[in-house]
Order: C-alpha cells, then structure tokens, then sequence
C-alpha cells in the first residue's frame, strides 16, 4: 500500500527522521546598567536582578554605560546582581553575587578601561558567573609594534 511511508509518493509523507541541529542559537539582548557601586575593592555595575533572571544561560549582552563616577583606574570591574531580591539597587544589599568582567583574553577589566556613554558588547555565561567583554582589551595588554622594512 503506497502511501504514508513511501517516500517516492507524491501526496504523502515519506517519514524521514529528521537531524537534530548541530548549532546553537546565541542571542543578543540589551541589558541596562542600572546603577554604579565604587567600594575599596571593586568598581561595580548594578542591573536589575528582574531582566537577568530573563536571559538565557549564555547570550550576548549590550551594555549601555551612560556617565560613570571616578574611581581609581586599578579596580576590577564586577556586575552585581541581587540573588534574593527584586529591587534594582545595589548598594545596601546582603544578598548580592558579583561576577566578574572580563576582556577575551580573560583578563579582568578595570575600572581605568571603561569609558562612559559607550556600549560594549559581552558574552554572558551564567553557569560560570562571567561577564566576557568581546571587543576590549585591558590596559594592561600592550599592542605590538608594526614590523619595520629594511
């Protein structure tokens, strides 16, 4: 009986398995700063800890950093995200986790790197805790010299 499993029939189905598919799909999101925390230890981004919970495990993320306070140029950079709560401040809160930001060499970023009213785009990696800013490098990091003919 032609039909339903015969895959050379014109009108029916030819039940083919199909493949899973090998890529994954990695979206991009806007993801505000909603607040600056500058400590002894860390100079700290504040993002609402209601628009986290949305992303996926691991995204691309913009930042929009608008104007930023002075702080000194050696501290790391940290996202904080409130872990039981859901206001958006960061200062005064006991609940907190920080996750560290760092450039694609994973070097961590320091507060001397960012620079404000910029956006800058980042891989998010909730199982590991990582903020990875794609498109910068630290101060640290020296460019090398343009090879010299002759």
């Amino acid at each position: 009986m032609p039909g339903l499993f015969d895959p050379l029939f014109p009108f029916g189905g030819g039940l083919v398995p199909r493949r899973a598919p090998r890529l994954r799909e990695l979206r991009t999101f806007e993801l505000p700063i909603n607040g600056y925390n500058v400590s002894d230890t860390s100079f700290d981004f504040g993002i609402d800890p209601c628009d986290y919970a949305e992303l996926p495990c691991r995204c691309l993320v913009v930042f929009r950093i608008g104007s930023i306070p002075t702080a000194d140029a050696t501290l790391p950079v940290t996202v904080v995200i409130p872990t039981n709560s859901t206001t958006s401040t960061i200062t005064g809160s006991t609940s907190t986790a920080k996750s560290p930001v760092v450039d694609k060499d994973n070097n961590p970023i320091v507060a001397g790197d960012i620079t404000a009213n910029t956006e800058r785009l980042a891989l998010l990696d909730k199982n590991n805790g990582t903020f990875r800013i794609l498109e910068s490098t630290t101060s640290g990091a020296t460019a090398t010299d343009a090879p010299t003919e002759g």
